[in-house]
């Protein structure tokens, strides 16, 4: 015992050495490359969902004014009977500036017709459905500094707050600190975050040449890209996001400039933790290795105690004649089995495929049948052996076996959401008809789907989709409860129907 503790304890030792090793290697192995695959990722996720966010929210507005403005588009003066009721629409919870009308050669805004500049017909920077920009720059005599988004439809335009509904919608994807920026695709800026940056066009901002090109390569290639420059006398992320909204919305670019420092800083809590958890783990180890050391002296002599008899345990045996009827069994059958003074025959057995028991023994198949132990069924898989005038039967326990089987099956042939027969269960039934040819039956399958179903995961979570499948699941079984149809579930939004009747193909 004191050369298996010396062992042991050997053993236990080395294993903690080469554990630490590898994770003293791994520790250190964390450089500026994974770091900044791991910043890169984080910001490409980031980037994408305030994209999302945009584009989603524009649309959703707009449509909201399109809206507001039908209401009182047959009235005689529907910018004042807006104007009028502004409050009662709020667009990320804020308030419509006002509305005016667009002339030919101007805006009418608050009863003053203002004339365009020269840039407003010039530049393709304001005449979309939504832009951004304040009157002043396009509108002659108009001092209003402000920043406006200004949503246009027909001969009407809307106007709000531009820096403040930005922000509203901003802030909710802010889980990084980055500045941004929406510029036209060459560089004129319609929004900063920060005014100090909004007087000059965006390249002007990247002092290195080499970055400018292809800052805009890559804009001119409509791509949304990350890229690492220098900006504002600082080395940072670059992220370009290509808006895809409203009527030559796709020049326009959302950039986001990530800071290198405060993310390498925030990134920084990674390589803590692993040291933390290096540590943790190294403790932890160190006492379950104790433990276990303990625990296997302990439960030796009882996992020696449960070899020997699991050795000695019996398989059940019972001996039939060459016609079914049983002769004897065994003391296992009769300490496991409760029913077992009920079987006089092997067709008292309730077999799990449907065949002809007696034949499979003489023919010496395995036959798997179901047997009750304790109010609770055991399956049993019996083989036959021949004698010169009987047959003993040789039976193994494989109720964990079929249970298992029995729980794949169901995640195979049915749907985990309505739990109806999927597509596999369809082909197998279908294979099943198409083999009997003695049928009469007329068989008929129709197909259900959803249209679009997929465009509802940009709007609801995959809980609401899968209780609006239980819905559907629950309406189709209540049609088709009165008559002789199975309902399968193929795949998600899709369901079909199998009509298996003996009528004709008009009546089905």
């Amino acid at each position: 015992m004191k050369q298996y503790r010396l062992r042991l304890t050997m053993l236990i030792l080395l294993s903690y050495l080469i554990l630490s090793g590898i994770l003293f290697i791994s520790f250190y192995m964390i450089s500026n490359n994974f770091l900044n695959n791991k910043v890169k990722e984080n910001i490409e996720l980031v980037s994408e969902s305030v994209k999302t966010h945009v584009d989603l929210n524009l649309q959703d507005d707009r449509d909201r004014f399109i809206k507001f403005y039908n209401e009182y588009k047959d009235e005689t003066d529907p910018v004042k009977q807006m104007t009028i009721n502004k409050d009662n629409v709020t667009l990320q919870g804020i308030n419509f500036s006002g509305f005016g009308y667009i002339k030919d050669e101007g805006f009418l805004i608050n009863n003053t017709d203002y004339n365009f500049k020269n840039i407003y017909s010039l530049s393709t920077y304001y005449n979309m459905d939504v832009s951004i920009y304040s009157f002043s720059d396009v509108l002659e005599g108009n001092v209003d500094e402000q920043n406006y988004l200004v949503f246009q439809y027909e001969n009407v335009i809307a106007y709000l707050d531009a820096p403040l509904y930005f922000e509203s919608v901003f802030v909710l994807n802010n889980p990084l600190e980055y500045n941004y920026f929406i510029i036209h695709k060459d560089g004129y800026i319609f929004l900063a975050e920060d005014n100090n940056y909004s007087s000059l066009r965006f390249g002007e901002y990247v002092s290195n040449e080499s970055d400018r090109d292809n800052f805009f390569s890559k804009i001119n290639e409509k791509k949304s890209d990350l890229l690492s420059m220098k900006l504002f006398g600082f080395k940072s992320y670059v992220s370009l996001q290509n808006l895809s909204f409203g009527s030559n919305f796709e020049d326009i670019y959302i950039i986001q400039v990530f800071q290198n420092d405060n993310i390498v800083l925030n990134m920084s809590q990674l390589v803590q933790s692993l040291l933390f958890t290096y540590i943790v783990t190294s403790i932890m180890f160190i006492g379950l290795l104790l433990l276990g050391f303990k625990f296997s002296e302990l439960k030796f002599a009882d996992i020696e105690d449960a070899r020997i008899a699991h050795y000695y345990n019996k398989p059940y045996i019972l001996y039939v004649n060459k016609k079914g009827r049983i002769l004897s069994y065994n003391q296992s059958v009769k300490n496991d089995i409760t029913d077992c003074k009920q079987l006089k025959s092997v067709y008292d057995f309730v077999t799990l495929d449907n065949i002809d028991i007696l034949e499979h023994i003489k023919t010496q198949k395995n036959v798997n049948v179901v047997m009750q132990s304790e109010g609770k069924e055991k399956y049993v898989r019996f083989i036959p052996i021949k004698y010169l005038f009987k047959y003993a039967l040789v039976g193994d326990d494989i109720t964990s076996i079929e249970k298992k089987f029995s729980n794949y099956k169901t995640l195979a042939y049915y749907n985990q959401v309505t739990k109806l027969p999927n597509v596999y269960y369809l082909k197998s039934d279908l294979l099943e008809i198409l083999e009997d040819r003695k049928s009469t039956k007329n068989n008929v399958l129709a197909m259900v789907s959803i249209v679009n179903f997929n465009n509802l995961h940009n709007l609801f979570s995959e809980k609401v989709l899968n209780d609006l499948l239980l819905e559907i699941k629950t309406t189709l079984k209540n049609l088709v409860e009165p008559y002789n149809i199975k309902l399968y579930n193929l795949y998600y939004d899709h369901f079909a129907l199998l009509f298996s009747k003996e009528e004709k193909f008009e009546e089905i």
